[in-house]
């Protein structure tokens, strides 16, 4: 009897699934406060078909950002947007979502550049000097905002830095007249401005107390610094009648910044200055009985 071998052959057709998601946002940069349109690409979308397509973003403060939406087809949206403008700097989601694609996300697709304080000019003073100082920002609302203040970082809980008046010239430039009060310690100190649309920013270490002219210190004589000028090293000896005190000694450079720093109590001391560049330098001796000056030459 002849057998019949029936062999079944079973053909497995691969089926392709594609995720749908969102490419691209275009523009990809906005500033706070800006209103734009916005080019919204996905890939194997249904946005012109899903009933009720919806974007967002995640800069969204809890009011909409979406002021209109147009569905050109499947896989483009046109949108015009308003960044709030107390966003901060950075990177934000995209979200689309209707009822085929579900919810799509493009993670960090757009930046938004924020308020901020970019400068103060000048940036330096010295302690007891009243000036003149303008203050800089980027995509600020200086003469929009109501009530702009502008004020300066505290020391140990205490006023160091008084706004006499201020004036805002622009939505970016502020001008103050300000006074450093004369206890205030070398340093340098935050500028911070806040309104209500930017909020509150910092421009952090903006502003300089110090030396900022070598030709007005009142030099003490009964410090004496040698060799003057120096190369490796100074001694610092002072009269017994000039500091009785422990002191802090610094030496500050001709931009004002304190470059070193060390705290003895003897009358005479050796300070290594071999790492410092060759210029001139004041020396500040500082104690419960005041400070006092000296100058030398590296």
């Amino acid at each position: 009897m002849n057998k019949l071998l029936l062999i079944l052959f079973t053909v497995t057709i691969p089926i392709y699934t594609f995720s749908q998601n969102i490419v691209s946002i275009n523009p990809s940069n906005a500033n706070a406060g800006q209103t734009l349109t916005v080019s919204i690409t996905g890939a194997n979308t249904s946005f012109s078909q899903g009933s009720g397509t919806v974007i967002d973003f995640e800069f969204n403060q809890g009011s909409s950002v979406v002021n209109s939406i147009n569905i050109i087809s499947d896989t483009l949206i046109s949108a015009n947007i308003t960044v709030p403008s107390k966003t901060v700097t950075g990177d934000y989601d995209v979200y689309a979502v209707n009822s085929i694609d579900g919810s799509l996300t493009l993670v960090d697709g757009i930046h938004v550049d924020g308020p901020s304080l970019v400068s103060i000019n000048p940036a330096n003073a010295n302690a007891g000097q009243t000036l003149t100082v303008t203050i800089t920002g980027a995509n600020t609302n200086f003469s929009q905002g109501s009530g702009t203040v502008i004020s300066f970082q505290l020391y140990q809980g205490s006023a160091t830095i008084v706004v006499n008046s201020s004036s805002a010239l622009s939505d970016t430039t502020i001008s103050a007249n300000i006074t450093v009060l004369s206890s205030t310690p070398m340093g340098d100190y935050d500028v911070y401005a806040v309104n209500s649309i930017d909020g509150s920013l910092t421009l952090i270490d903006g502003f300089h107390v110090g030396v900022t002219d070598f030709e007005s210190v009142s030099i003490n004589p009964g410090i004496l610094i040698y060799p003057n000028p120096a190369n490796r090293r100074i001694i610092v000896e002072y009269a017994a009648t000039a500091i009785k005190k422990d002191k802090i000694i610094s030496i500050i450079n001709t931009q004002g910044k304190t470059v070193l720093q060390v705290t003895s109590q003897y009358q005479k001391i050796e300070i290594n200055i071999g790492k410092l560049p060759s210029g001139l330098y004041l020396l500040k001796m500082e104690s419960s009985e005041g400070i006092s000056w000296a100058k030398f030459i590296k």
